[in-house]
């Protein structure tokens, strides 16, 4: 054979891997409906007209419920491209195309909703603009010359409103670039969606793996999901794509405001990024929803919530970092079809980030205004302040004032919300115009007085705004009292009025008096060392600790908490604040001194061994207190550790390892921070032995660590087998635990399905020697993730999904053995009135049953005779 043909030959192939690795991109972008790819074919095997088929996109909400299907069959020349194809040149493609179109019209399960379907035929050479147009002309019913209409009812086999109706389905798409310009084309397409460096075995990763897919494998499908990109791209879930969601409270009775008007009117006639600041309690937040609210016809919104209901301060729910923030809002404005998204991999730094978020800002801007000329984007970063002062604390950088300092594309309204007083946190430039949310007037005071009080008078609302100086934040907590009419709420505001620091203040005197009698005479030392805690340590605080380092009884530290009413938040057993300014008003109110805090390290200390909170803390006050050789100190020793968990022992010694170490630079004590990391390289190996032996144990995580460092273990998907994409599993069983994060959970699981077979393939076309193994315990997390967010039924149909039916034996005997462990005997019985399909799986139920003395009752009994006399 000519050595020519066979380079044009795969000149062809790498022109359809290129190409079809580009409309793989297309699966992670955000709420993408392309569920998957096939290629070199497609799923419906059965049907007429598969030779033709090179790609087929399957499209939908799920992979059970497709709603369209694209057909594509690609063509490509290297010496003919400039010759335009006419009909004759796709007879077989047309053969082929309608036979597939008649297979799904006789389809037996066809009805209202069977996908539609649509062919393409993609070709870097031209198509006679004749042969267009007598297709669209087919396809609309109108005449064509005799010849054609012959033509192509002979290649069809199809007439009348059957040909009309297939012609209509085909789109010629002509002039794609040759399989060198569809490598550019991939690498300016992955460059745009990756925020880091860009190489060519990238690249190749990518085109890599749709050349596998179009391998001949008996056992293979051809299939690509979206979790095969992300594993090319090293990105192991869709979380990584919205780090940061927004947790907004939920607002009830806005008032509507003419300010609101008049602030929003200045925002959208000047470019410049903008500063809206404010007391604390005058209502940055709500005007920030209004504002993307009622932006011009066209126009899109976006709050980024720096607060996330008060977790802005956990290590593992960080949002003022780049890789948050930034990465945050430009999948929001993509899942909007505005642009394209963005994913940080590992070595994307910040300056990559910013530079992608303003070419995507750009990108957004030009789709709003084509549709509407004077439509604008506005972007809102809600308590901005906060996220510097969290970057501040863990001594990273924040992306807020690097933001606000940089130029910003025409169209983007770029608005950071602070309090008035931080607005030096900012950094802001000369440039940026300071804008001031003012308090309520009359009038709207009384709007939002008559809301609560519909009887209240003209008199009353003049006294009540003087008051309460305007302030919304104190009307709603006065409001919000449960005051039986109007006289009780003006007289508990007192005859000289109150601001939000008086009416929180005069709060905690009220929770003081109710609690007066039941403690000792330094009373007032006990409550200031618990406000003191309050204000310095970070979110969400064991009401325990509380309680012990206050020695007060937990019932009456509730009944003081639930006193101070709304600012504050009790949920399941810690408390946090409900929302910026009672946070703020506590943190200036009883800041600690350095001698306060002392005297507080003294008496945490010796809760240090029982709470891995109270240990993990202890770093961080140390270095308020100035306390930094003895902060050394503690990073190297064994003091203060958790006792009888050496999990959290470990989890201590390495936190406090890194929190020492970042201490020592800052301090430019290099030697300590020398000694610190040859310390901290014994500690992180063992932290990795540890995460394997966590893995193996993952059932007993929940019940013996905190929520929140539960939450950080899956999110941060700490945990993982050895094969790619099985943090999802972990993650997936982790949080299934937690009532609050099975959303979560569940879209875990899904991912880990999909993972998984990607591993079998995989498995597949490797060597077994290097192919990665799955384990049993693997497996076994998934069916304990079934089980608690699905229940028993769905873990069991998970397990018998599994061949060959060896295995079904091993699964369900180790997630028997965690069932019997938990004490959760009624699961296990119910396996058996469940099930009588499988040997396998009855014989491990029972036999772990009878290991701790436990009998099947007697109808179970019966069922299992039965299916072993019949089987």
């Amino acid at each position: 054979m000519d050595n020519g043909l066979v380079r044009y030959s795969r000149a062809g192939d790498v022109f359809h891997y290129r190409w079809a690795a580009r409309r793989c991109l297309k699966m992670i972008y955000p709420k993408s409906k392309l569920s998957h790819i096939m290629i070199e074919g497609s799923e419906d095997l059965e049907l007429d007209g598969e030779y033709v088929i090179d790609v087929a996109e399957y499209w939908g909400e799920e992979e059970t419920e497709i709603r369209e299907i694209a057909y594509f069959q690609l063509k490509h020349t290297t010496v003919r491209y400039d010759q335009p194809f006419n009909l004759s040149d796709l007879k077989d493609t047309i053969k082929g195309f309608a036979k597939r179109y008649v297979g799904h019209l006789s389809n037996e399960n066809k009805s209202s909703n069977s996908p539609k379907i649509k062919f393409y035929i993609v070709t870097n050479r031209p198509i006679a603009e004749s042969f267009k147009n007598n297709l669209k002309a087919v396809g609309s019913g109108r005449d064509v010359g005799r010849i054609f209409k012959e033509t192509i009812e002979e290649y069809s086999a199809l007439s009348q409103e059957d040909l009309k109706e297939f012609c209509s389905l085909i789109e010629l798409v002509d002039g794609e670039g040759n399989y060198n310009q569809q490598k550019y084309e991939l690498y300016v397409e992955v460059s745009q969606l990756v925020a880091g460096s860009i190489d060519n075995q990238l690249l190749e990763n990518i085109t890599a793996l749709v050349q596998e897919k179009a391998l001949p494998d008996p056992n293979g499908n051809g299939k690509i999901v979206k979790e095969d990109i992300y594993m090319r791209l090293g990105i192991s879930s869709e979380r990584e794509m919205y780090p940061a969601p927004p947790e907004l409270e939920k607002i009830d009775k806005v008032i509507p405001r003419i300010q609101y008007i008049e602030l929003l009117d200045q925002i959208i006639k000047t470019p410049v990024p903008k500063i809206i600041h404010a007391a604390g309690g005058v209502g940055k937040s709500v005007f920030a929803r209004y504002m993307v609210q009622n932006l011009p016809i066209g126009s899109l919104g976006l709050v980024y919530d720096c607060f996330g209901g008060g977790r802005y301060r956990n290590r593992s729910e960080s949002r003022h970092r780049h890789r948050d923030g930034l990465i945050q809002i430009v999948n929001e404005l993509a899942s909007h079809g505005l642009c394209d998204p963005i994913l940080a991999i590992s070595t994307a730094l910040e300056d990559d980030i910013i530079r992608k978020f303003i070419s995507r800002i750009a990108m957004a801007i030009s789709a709003l205004k084509e549709t509407n000329n004077d439509a604008v984007l506005a972007i809102v970063i809600d308590a901005a302040d906060n996220a510097e002062m969290a970057a501040e604390e863990f001594n990273q950088d924040c992306f807020v004032h690097e933001l606000l300092r940089e130029s910003i594309p025409a169209g983007c309204q770029l608005i950071a919300l602070c309090r008035t007083e931080r607005i030096h946190l900012l950094q802001p430039s000369s440039s940026i115009i300071q804008l001031e949310l003012k308090p309520f007037s009359e009038k709207e005071t009384m709007i939002h007085l008559r809301n609560y009080y519909s009887e209240a008078k003209l008199i009353d609302g003049i006294e009540f705004h003087r008051l309460t100086s305007g302030n919304p934040r104190v009307q709603a907590n006065s409001l919000s009292a449960g005051f039986s009419d109007i006289i009780e709420v003006l007289t508990n505001l007192g005859p000289s009025g109150t601001t939000v620091e008086d009416q929180i203040k005069a709060q905690l005197n009220f929770a003081v008096s109710g609690v007066k009698d039941k403690l000792s005479s330094n009373y007032q030392k006990q409550i200031d060392s618990i406000c003191v805690g309050l204000a310095t340590l970070p979110p969400f605080i064991p009401i325990s600790i509380l309680s012990k380092a206050a020695e007060v009884e937990e019932s009456t530290l509730k009944s003081f908490i639930a006193d101070l009413g709304r600012p504050l938040w009790i949920s399941n057993t810690s408390v946090h604040f409900r929302d910026e300014p009672t946070e703020t008003w506590f943190r200036e109110q009883f800041r600690a001194t350095p001698e306060q805090v002392l005297s507080y390290l003294e008496r945490l200390k010796s809760l240090a061994s029982s709470y891995i909170y109270v240990a993990l803390t202890l770093p961080s006050l140390l270095l308020q207190a100035g306390q930094y050789r003895e902060l050394i100190e503690l990073a190297v020793s064994d003091e203060f550790l958790p006792e009888n968990n050496p999990i959290d022992e470990r989890n201590v010694r390495v936190y406090r390892l890194q929190f020492a170490f970042k201490a020592a630079l800052k301090q430019k004590q290099y030697a300590d921070a020398i000694k610190i990391a040859l310390r901290g390289g014994e500690e992180v190996a063992g932290n990795k032995r540890q995460y394997e032996l966590l893995s193996k144990n993952v059932d007993l995580i929940a019940p013996l660590q905190d929520k929140e460092r539960v939450q950080e273990l899956a999110f941060r998907q700490l945990l993982k087998g050895e094969w790619d994409g099985s943090e999802n599993v972990y993650s997936a069983s982790l949080l299934s635990f937690l009532e609050d994060f099975r959303g979560e959970a569940r879209g875990y699981l899904r991912s880990s399905n999909n993972w998984l077979k990607i591993y079998f393939e995989k498995q597949k076309e490797e060597e077994v020697s290097i192919v990665k193994h799955l384990k049993n315990e693997d497996i076994v997390e998934m069916v304990y993730a079934y089980f608690n967010l699905n229940g028993i039924k769905f873990a069991i149909d998970f397990i018998l999904s599994w061949k060959p039916i060896e295995i079904i034996y091993s699964i369900t005997r180790r997630f028997a053995r965690r069932l019997v462990d938990a004490g959760n005997f009624e699961a296990l019985h119910e396996m058996l009135s469940f099930d009588s399909r499988s040997q396998y799986l009855t014989i491990a139920v029972v036999q772990e049953l009878l290991e701790v003395g436990q009998v099947p009752d007697s109808k179970a009994l019966n069922s299992i005779l039965i299916l072993f006399t019949t089987n």
